[in-house]
């Protein structure tokens, strides 16, 4: 036969199969049956209605992807009152959402599939189909209309950032994952190591909880057609056997308790979180100080200097007492309420000035070593003093640096 003869027969055989418009060409129907077709659904017993219904999850996961699929989820979202932002929206999300159950159910209903069969209990499909859209679109809507429903459109949490990666990535490798177990029907089904691949995508720990409520969902639902508990979750995988079916429910087991392990290493390996540093104007908010002081003609620097410094000198009015506060480290000193932090216990000190008129032009003009020199020479004793100060301390001297 001549190739133009075997091309002109493929074409007819195509055209006689395609009695829908844009149907799909069943081109193993003898494994598959034809493309369900809905003109006389309501003469049909609700039996035969829930058998082409499970039917068409076959024949679509079959022959299309989810990406092939998504036109007509977009075509119906049309037909069913969605905005032009809303169908943008599907448009722009990746091409693997919404997945092959929202394309099958759309497929189907736009083909004259009733969302609802009037005798069979099951949640009506273009409200599963909405509940799956709406988080989508959510994640991907933008432009006037998304601006006009919500104001802070324009800043996008990062809470949701982390979602619609998780949903590109990992979610995706589990939703390639489902459509090979549909379509290879497996005694033993190939798995996906879910710690490996959150690791791959350099997922944080809170991603898990996407994670374990997709694999929560099949787990469930496959564990219910198991146990017979749900007769339209029987009827939906009937097509799989007890032992494919258990054998799925513990994979999905296996990669639930995966994903703890990802959250409790990904837990311990991360970062301590840096506490944000108090403004110095914060810092010294709550400061009691003395201001100045007649008698002795002192006077307190600027508190807002004691923050970061190294070593801050002060002077007790009512008791003559000097302090000498020193920090413990490169951080320097810092205060809370009315109290230094930061404080070197060894090296901070406290004398009672016998003659203070002739040591304060000292502490206040000196170098360093002039200072440490004048009080070398006092006789009286050292004691350590808290760190707290208070409206009879006067803030004499701040030295930013050792040197």
């Amino acid at each position: 036969m001549a190739v133009d003869d075997i091309l002109k027969n493929s074409k007819k055989r195509e055209k006689k199969t395609r009695k829908h418009i844009h149907g799909v060409h069943a081109t193993d129907d003898r494994y598959t049956g034809s493309e369900p077709v809905w003109d006389d659904w309501k003469s049909w017993t609700a039996e035969k209605f829930n058998h082409e219904r499970s039917r068409a999850f076959n024949f679509y996961n079959y022959y299309l992807s989810a990406k092939e699929s998504k036109p007509k989820v977009l075509e119906w979202m049309e037909a069913n009152g969605y905005s032009k932002n809303d169908v943008a929206a599907i448009r722009r999300s990746p091409d693997y959402t919404p997945g092959m159950t929202v394309g099958t159910l759309c497929i189907s209903m736009l083909r004259g599939m009733p969302a609802k069969h009037p005798e069979l209990d099951y949640p009506p499909d273009d409200q599963f189909v909405r509940s799956i859209l709406q988080p989508i679109i959510e994640v991907f809507q933008s432009g006037s209309e998304a601006q006009a429903e919500e104001t802070k459109k324009d800043v996008v949490s990062p809470m949701v950032l982390l979602k619609d990666k998780v949903t590109r990535t990992i979610i995706g490798d589990l939703d390639s994952m489902l459509d090979s177990w549909i379509s290879r029907k497996d005694d033993a089904p190939q798995t996906l190591d879910v710690y490996a691949k959150m690791q791959e995508h350099k997922l944080p720990a809170v991603a898990c909880a996407e994670v374990e409520k997709w694999l929560t969902r099949y787990r469930d639902e496959m564990g219910s057609a198991l146990e017979k508990s749900d007769d339209y979750l029987v009827e939906s995988y009937k097509h799989l056997t007890k032992a494919q079916l258990l054998s799925r429910v513990k994979a999905l087991n296996s990669m639930l308790a995966d994903t703890d392990k990802f959250r409790n290493a990904a837990k311990a390996t991360r970062a301590p979180r840096e506490k944000k540093p108090v403004s110095a104007t914060k810092q010294i908010s709550s400061l009691k100080y003395c201001k100045e002081n007649g008698e002795f003609k002192i006077a307190s620097v600027n508190p807002i200097r004691i923050v970061g410094a190294y070593r801050l000198l002060a002077f007790n009015v009512k008791y003559r007492v000097l302090l000498d506060y020193v920090a413990q480290n490169e951080k320097g000193l810092s205060i809370k309420g009315t109290t230094l932090q930061n404080v070197d216990e060894l090296s901070t000190r406290a004398i009672r000035l016998r003659k203070p008129d002739e040591l304060l032009p000292i502490i206040l003009n000196s170098t360093p070593k002039q200072i440490e020199k004048a009080w070398s020479n006092l006789t009286t004793k050292e004691s350590k003093p808290k760190p707290r100060l208070n409206d009879e301390v006067v803030l004499l001297r701040v030295f930013e640096s050792r040197t």
